[in-house]
């Protein structure tokens, strides 16, 4: 809380994108619709924002169909669905500048 004891609104920071890309994350901007990715072998998760809609993620397998992933994964996943909880709530579409 700030000092008038207002909830300020969290938001995803360069610094944190800066950190969620060097953990495999993606951002991008197509005109209304901001796109945050992340992609491993066994699967793919997106976060879409689009201007006038709630934030929607997808898990989804990669194109050959489902595969069988080490146990390891498992714990690559759950941090990542933890990434994307985070992202759907603070993520506004920003995108790393990229140095000239």
């Amino acid at each position: 809380m700030d000092c008038h004891g207002l909830l300020q609104e969290r938001v995803v920071r360069p610094e944190d994108l800066r950190s969620l890309a060097e953990r495999g994350w993606r951002f991008s901007r197509d005109g209304s619709t901001a796109t945050a990715r992340k992609e491993r072998a066994g699967w793919e998760i997106s976060v879409l924002l689009t201007l006038g809609h709630p934030p929607r993620w997808v898990l989804q397998p990669p194109e050959d169909g489902a595969q069988e992933q080490e146990a390891e994964e498992l714990e690559v996943l759950a941090e990542s669905l933890a990434e994307t909880r985070r992202i759907m709530g603070e993520w506004r579409g920003q995108v790393i500048e990229e140095d000239p």
